[in-house]
């Protein structure tokens, strides 16, 4: 979804966090954030996900960046969010009922 809207706005500058809040369909006790780009030179970031489902990604992702670049404005969006999220994302398109399964995070290997 990042790399649409890089596209679409003509956004040079599109970036990858990752981040590990499950195994499978387990989720894990704390997520883990790394491999975060330099951003010292933004004044805006738009913070972009799949989905926010219980939130605790997107607080843990903006509690990293908020702590290393503390003078930019973050904004998020999603394509799923939800209502029982712990955060809300600045936007999203639709809000799903039940457990969404992405075509991307299918095991390969089996």
């Amino acid at each position: 979804m990042a790399q649409m809207l890089g596209e679409f706005y003509d956004l040079r500058e599109v970036y990858a966090i990752n981040t590990i809040g499950y195994e499978g369909t387990e989720k894990l006790n704390q997520v883990k954030v790394f491999n975060i780009p330099k951003l010292s030179e933004c004044k805006t970031v738009l913070i972009v996900d799949d989905i926010v489902d219980s939130g605790d990604t997107l607080i843990e992702v903006l509690k990293v960046l908020e702590a290393k670049y503390p003078k930019i404005k973050f904004l998020t969006a999603s394509l799923f969010y939800k209502a029982r999220a712990k955060i809300k994302p600045t936007w999203y398109v639709k809000e799903p009922k039940g457990w969404i399964e992405f075509f991307w995070a299918v095991d390969l290997n089996s």
